[in-house]
Protein backbone atom coordinates (compact mmCIF):
# COMPACT_ATOMS: atom_id res chain seq x y z
CA UNK A 1 0.00 0.00 0.00
CA UNK A 2 1.37 3.40 -0.92
CA UNK A 3 1.98 5.99 1.77
CA UNK A 4 2.21 9.73 1.20
CA UNK A 5 3.84 12.04 3.75
CA UNK A 6 2.03 15.20 4.84
CA UNK A 7 3.90 17.34 7.33
CA UNK A 8 4.36 15.04 10.34
CA UNK A 9 1.96 12.31 9.16
CA UNK A 10 2.05 9.42 6.76
CA UNK A 11 -1.25 8.76 5.00
CA UNK A 12 -2.04 5.28 3.71
CA UNK A 13 -4.02 4.68 0.54
CA UNK A 14 -4.57 1.91 -1.99
CA UNK A 15 -5.65 1.65 -5.57
CA UNK A 16 -8.35 -0.94 -5.05
CA UNK A 17 -9.51 -1.28 -8.66
CA UNK A 18 -6.92 -0.08 -11.18
CA UNK A 19 -8.95 0.12 -14.37
CA UNK A 20 -8.85 2.67 -17.17
CA UNK A 21 -11.31 5.41 -16.42
CA UNK A 22 -12.17 8.30 -14.18
CA UNK A 23 -10.72 8.04 -10.69
CA UNK A 24 -12.93 7.89 -7.59
CA UNK A 25 -11.10 8.82 -4.39
CA UNK A 26 -13.06 7.44 -1.44
CA UNK A 27 -12.54 9.38 1.80
CA UNK A 28 -13.78 7.60 4.94
CA UNK A 29 -15.33 8.89 8.10
CA UNK A 30 -13.61 9.32 11.45
CA UNK A 31 -11.76 6.22 12.65
CA UNK A 32 -12.47 4.11 9.57
CA UNK A 33 -9.69 2.29 7.79
CA UNK A 34 -9.32 0.76 4.35
CA UNK A 35 -11.69 -2.19 4.04
CA UNK A 36 -14.15 -0.90 6.63
CA UNK A 37 -17.90 -1.06 6.24
CA UNK A 38 -18.06 2.32 4.48
CA UNK A 39 -16.19 1.23 1.35
CA UNK A 40 -16.00 -2.57 1.20
CA UNK A 41 -14.13 -4.17 -1.69
CA UNK A 42 -17.43 -5.44 -3.14
CA UNK A 43 -18.67 -1.86 -3.54
CA UNK A 44 -15.37 -0.86 -5.13
CA UNK A 45 -15.77 -3.62 -7.71
CA UNK A 46 -19.22 -2.28 -8.60
CA UNK A 47 -17.65 1.14 -9.26
CA UNK A 48 -14.91 -0.55 -11.34
CA UNK A 49 -17.52 -2.49 -13.33
CA UNK A 50 -18.92 0.91 -14.30
CA UNK A 51 -15.51 2.07 -15.55
CA UNK A 52 -14.08 3.84 -12.50
CA UNK A 53 -10.56 3.55 -11.11
CA UNK A 54 -11.10 3.25 -7.35
CA UNK A 55 -8.72 4.61 -4.71
CA UNK A 56 -9.41 4.24 -0.97
CA UNK A 57 -7.52 6.18 1.70
CA UNK A 58 -7.34 6.40 5.47
CA UNK A 59 -7.59 9.52 7.58
CA UNK A 60 -5.03 10.44 10.22
CA UNK A 61 -4.91 8.10 13.22
CA UNK A 62 -6.77 5.33 11.36
CA UNK A 63 -5.32 2.01 10.26
CA UNK A 64 -1.65 2.55 9.44
CA UNK A 65 -1.98 6.30 8.79
CA UNK A 66 -0.13 7.77 11.74
CA UNK A 67 2.48 10.29 12.81
CA UNK A 68 5.90 9.85 11.27
CA UNK A 69 8.67 8.23 13.31
CA UNK A 70 9.83 10.39 16.19
CA UNK A 71 6.48 12.16 16.49
CA UNK A 72 4.27 9.48 18.02
CA UNK A 73 2.29 11.88 20.19
CA UNK A 74 -1.10 12.54 18.62
CA UNK A 75 -1.59 16.22 17.88
CA UNK A 76 -4.95 17.89 17.35
CA UNK A 77 -5.83 18.55 13.73
CA UNK A 78 -8.61 20.24 11.82
CA UNK A 79 -10.75 19.42 8.79
CA UNK A 80 -8.37 21.64 6.82
CA UNK A 81 -5.47 19.38 7.84
CA UNK A 82 -7.51 16.36 6.75
CA UNK A 83 -8.27 18.12 3.44
CA UNK A 84 -4.52 18.68 3.00
CA UNK A 85 -4.09 14.92 3.43
CA UNK A 86 -6.63 14.31 0.64
CA UNK A 87 -4.80 16.83 -1.56
CA UNK A 88 -1.52 14.98 -0.94
CA UNK A 89 -3.09 11.70 -2.04
CA UNK A 90 -4.50 13.44 -5.14
CA UNK A 91 -1.04 14.78 -5.97
CA UNK A 92 0.43 11.31 -5.54
CA UNK A 93 -2.10 9.50 -7.76
CA UNK A 94 -2.96 12.29 -10.20
CA UNK A 95 -6.07 14.46 -10.34
CA UNK A 96 -9.15 12.36 -9.50
CA UNK A 97 -12.38 12.80 -11.36
CA UNK A 98 -14.52 12.53 -8.25
CA UNK A 99 -14.17 12.69 -4.47
CA UNK A 100 -16.65 10.73 -2.39
CA UNK A 101 -16.77 11.17 1.37
CA UNK A 102 -18.67 9.17 3.96
CA UNK A 103 -19.62 10.74 7.28
CA UNK A 104 -16.70 12.98 8.32
CA UNK A 105 -15.17 12.28 4.89
CA UNK A 106 -18.09 14.26 3.42
CA UNK A 107 -17.03 17.32 5.43
CA UNK A 108 -13.42 16.84 4.38
CA UNK A 109 -14.14 16.70 0.63
CA UNK A 110 -16.58 19.56 0.78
Amino acid sequence: MPIVKVKDFQINYEITCDVEGTTLLLVPGFGEQIGSVEYPKEQCHIFADHGFRVVRMENRDSGISRPTVGNEQIQPYSLKDAADDVAAVINDIGEPGHLIGASMGGFIVR
